[in-house]
This record gives C-alpha cells, sequence and structure tokens, in this order.
C-alpha cells in the first residue's frame, strides 16, 4: 500500500459516491520532523480498505497505517458509538516539545468518553463543539444541565459530544482526539490542516482524507 520506492508514505482514502466506496486520494509522506506533505496523487484501481466483503479491518487499518507513519504504534482499536466509549492503545517513543516531553517509551490506553459532556459543555470548557481533549488538570465549572463538575482531566481520556448523533461523525471526532491525544503525550503530529490548526484535525485528515463534519459528511 506504500508507494513504491518511496519509504514513510501513506495512501489517504476518501469516500467516493460514485463508487459507493474508499478510494486512494493521494499519498502523505513522512518528513524527518514527523510532519507529513502531500506527495504523488494516486491514479490506480480503487481499493477498499477492510470492510465490506472479507478480510475485516476497515478503518482500524486506516488509523493503524496513519499511525505508524508518525511512529505509533496503535493496537485494540474499539470504536466508539453513540452512548458506548470507545479505546485505543498508543505506544511510541516521545519526543521534546516545548521541554514537555521526556525521551522514551510511552505505552497509553487511551479512552474516548462519549456520555460525560454536551458539544456546548465541550465548547465553555474550552474545546471543541464535536469533542475535546485536555492537558492534565481540573476540569471545574457547571453544565448546560446544571450539573456542578470538579474533576480531574488528561489526554489519556479525551471526550466527544454526547449530543452528536451520526455514526460516521462520531467515530471522527473520536479518531481526531486521538490524534490530540498522541500529541500531547508523545509530541507527534501531522502538519496541519487549514482549516484546524490542532493535530488532531491532521490525524483525521489522514485517515478520512479530509474532515468530517456532525452530520458523517467530508467537508
Amino acid at each position: 500500500m506504500y508507494e513504491a520506492g518511496r519509504p514513510g508514505c501513506v495512501p489517504v482514502y476518501r469516500w467516493s459516491e460514485e463508487h459507493s466506496n474508499w478510494v486512494i486520494s493521494y499519498y502523505l509522506c513522512v518528513e524527518t520532523s514527523n510532519t507529513i506533505t502531500p506527495h504523488t496523487p494516486y491514479t490506480g484501481p480503487i481499493i477498499e480498505p477492510g470492510g465490506g466483503g472479507g478480510g475485516g479491518g476497515g478503518i482500524e487499518d486506516k488509523v493503524k497505517t496513519c499511525g505508524e507513519a508518525l511512529g505509533v504504534t496503535i493496537t485494540n482499536f474499539v470504536a466508539s458509538s453513540k452512548g458506548k466509549d470507545g479505546s485505543a492503545k498508543i505506544t511510541g517513543s516521545a519526543i521534546f516539545r516545548d521541554g514537555i516531553h521526556q525521551a522514551g517509551v510511552g505505552n497509553y490506553l487511551i479512552t474516548n468518553d462519549v456520555t460525560s459532556f454536551s458539544g456546548k459543555d465541550l465548547v465553555a470548557f474550552g474545546g471543541g463543539d464535536l469533542g475535546a481533549t485536555f492537558y492534565s488538570g481540573d476540569l471545574v465549572g457547571t453544565l448546560s444541565n446544571g450539573t456542578r463538575v470538579n474533576q480531574k482531566v488528561g489526554p489519556v481520556r479525551n471526550y466527544t459530544a454526547n449530543d452528536l448523533k451520526n455514526s460516521v461523525a462520531i467515530l471522527a471526532s473520536q479518531i481526531h482526539e486521538l490524534g490530540n491525544s498522541i500529541y500531547m503525550l508523545l509530541g507527534k503530529r501531522f502538519t496541519a490542516v487549514d482549516r484546524d490548526k490542532d493535530a488532531g484535525a491532521a490525524f483525521e485528515n489522514c485517515v478520512f482524507g479530509g474532515l468530517v463534519d456532525k452530520n458523517g459528511r467530508l467537508t
């Protein structure tokens, strides 16, 4: 699946309405700085990465491939769904970023919490209306339903808005926030996406070939 003669390249898929299938849109190639840049567009046959007709894999394979491009091993991926938390295990060596990270290997189980906060609540706490990941600290405030919260937060537990309904949007939010968790814990990320500068958007772009809106559509 990597481009011949170009180590470190991964395919980026997009959903084709014409073919009702995932197709390779273009290749992304990792540079030594752990950033990623567009490379030669793929013009070959349609390829479905797992799912739909034997072999399995699907979105988990795409998540793993994008993790590998960052030098991060992602295993035990469990997709989030409405009312059901998802999770993933990440393993990788941390790099120095702003003096925060120690050099070494990190092993983390990342949980995507889909029940605790609404989009409005996440925005009030400084996140996005679809999801949020917080550095370690205390989250103190009052939710939109009047509930008072005072709890520890950190990048090993990120959040998807509990009022998000579309199943693809929920999955995309999980993957977006997984990218943010990887960055906060290991300091690794892809080049920023123009419309959303954080590490989560760049990771989501690698997996989906674009950013997914609340209705589950690529934008």
